[in-house]
């Protein structure tokens, strides 16, 4: 080959690769041809482009205006609408498909009449029922040339009974079918033709003709262009190019069709994908939420009443209490001696019993009712296991020392146990060796 020719072809295709659509000028018509009979996928026609051209022109046009006055920077979210009218573009391309559909021009409706007779392929063809046939044949040609389908049919009946092994006696019967329009029973015809024969021509060339008649668009120019491969016809050249546009354009649907599936697949990944995220941050939120107020909560947090007992103040009774009093009734205990409390873990435990929060509740109403929980182990063990932690002495766990509770701050100190002279009470009025005995 020329290597000049061969130099343009190479730039041709790289002027196709870059604009493909230059491939449906009326000029490369032949070249478009030659590409649909080798089943070539050709791109969309530029035809729907210009339509939306003009309008984001006129898009353009409206937008400059839009800067200069806030009005008009209100415009914008309304122009923001035609995304919507993106969207219409499918149901255009469904009214297109429809179109297609709907368009019965040369079509007819199909025949469902009962299957035709056929011979039977294992009987023993002798030549004088080959020469029957031939005679038939003949006798059926000149009633189709005369107009007569339905008495070509009827020759061409006892043509194939008398020798049902010839592919071409059912391809011509087929061809009287489709003369009398019922496609049916044609492609019947033929699918027998091709399984005797895969190379018959004729064969595929009435089946196609017969779904042209159905407006099986796609499998007519299949069957076209394989009777055209076998045995070039003018008659199914000119069937093929005739349906061209049709199969074009169901083409370029289901091309569009199937990017738009693509792309939707492809969007309810990314939709799934970000759920799937925000579900997942929303639960670690949650989390750290949850984990913010475990910590935030007190330590006592399962003690029913302990929540109205501000760090033991509110027992104005404690003051009164043999060795206790000195502390000054707890309201003014030290926040040290109350984490020194709350850090005590069989405190903690024992002050969680509802007993012993009940007598302490009752306790705090009126102080002289500690009186009633002398005989209470637990009471009294809670009671000297706190006088133990918040250091005060002389809870020596006798139940007897637990009567003074009830006097209050007023209550008279008890005798000292040594009478020497240089014993002194406490500033804080309670004696460290009181006898609780």
């Amino acid at each position: 080959m020329d290597p000049s020719k061969v130099a343009q072809l190479r730039e041709f295709v790289s002027l196709c690769q870059a604009r493909p659509a230059i491939i449906h000028l009326p000029e490369l018509a032949f070249f478009k041809e030659w590409l649909l009979t080798l089943s070539a996928e050709l791109p969309p026609a530029p035809s729907t482009e210009p339509e939306p051209q003009p309008q984001s022109m006129a898009d353009e046009d409206r937008e400059p205006p839009s800067p200069p006055s806030s009005d008009d920077e209100e415009t914008p979210p309304k122009k923001a609408e035609p995304p919507p009218q993106t969207k219409e573009p499918s149901p255009k391309e469904e009214s297109e498909e429809s179109d297609l559909e709907m368009d019965t021009e040369g079509t007819v409706p199909p025949d469902n009449d009962p299957p035709q007779p056929m011979g039977d392929p294992s009987t023993e063809v002798s030549e004088e029922m080959e020469d029957k046939a031939r005679e038939l044949r003949g006798q059926a040609m000149m009633a189709s040339a005369e107009g007569e389908f339905q008495k070509a049919v009827e020759l061409f009946t006892s043509a194939i009974q008398s020798n049902p092994k010839s592919a071409l006696l059912y391809a011509k019967r087929a061809s009287q079918y489709v003369k009398l329009h019922k496609p049916n029973a044609a492609i019947r015809d033929c699918d027998e033709a091709i399984k005797m024969n895969p190379d018959s021509a004729q064969g595929y060339k009435w089946r196609g003709k017969a779904h042209c008649l159905l407006g099986n668009w796609e499998p007519a120019a299949k069957d076209l262009q394989m009777s055209c491969r076998l045995d070039y016809d003018d008659d199914a050249n000119a069937a093929l190019k005739d349906i061209k546009s049709k199969v074009e354009k169901i083409r370029e649907h289901k091309l569009k069709k199937e990017r738009k599936q693509r792309e939707k697949e492809a969007k309810d990944k990314i939709r799934r994908r970000r759920e799937a995220m925000e579900r997942a941050r929303e639960e670690e939120e949650k989390q750290k939420e949850e984990a913010k107020k475990a910590r935030e909560m007190p330590g006592m947090d399962g003690m029913p009443g302990m929540g109205g007992m501000p760090g033991m103040g509110g027992m104005p009774g404690m003051p009164g209490m043999p060795g206790m009093g000195g502390k000054g009734g707890m309201g003014g205990a030290a926040q040290a001696e109350m984490n020194q409390i709350f850090s005590d873990p069989e405190l903690l435990q024992m002050m969680q019993d509802p007993e012993v929060t009940a007598a302490f509740m009752d306790v705090q109403k009126n102080p002289e009712n500690v009186k009633k929980y002398e005989g209470n182990p637990k009471v009294k063990k809670v009671m000297e296991k706190l006088s133990a932690t918040l250091g005060m002495g002389g809870m020596g766990g006798a139940p007897s020392g637990m009567g003074g509770a009830g006097q209050g701050s007023s209550a008279h100190p008890p005798p000292a146990a040594s009478t020497s002279s240089s014993a002194k009470p406490s500033p804080s009025g309670a004696a460290a060796d009181m006898d609780l005995d």
